[in-house]
């Protein structure tokens, strides 16, 4: 599985990109 930082990191890049 992905590590929860890496998801963390690419859903704020998508949050922001909204």
């Amino acid at each position: 599985m992905l590590n929860s930082a890496l998801i963390r990191r690419i859903h704020r890049i998508l949050s922001q990109e909204s």
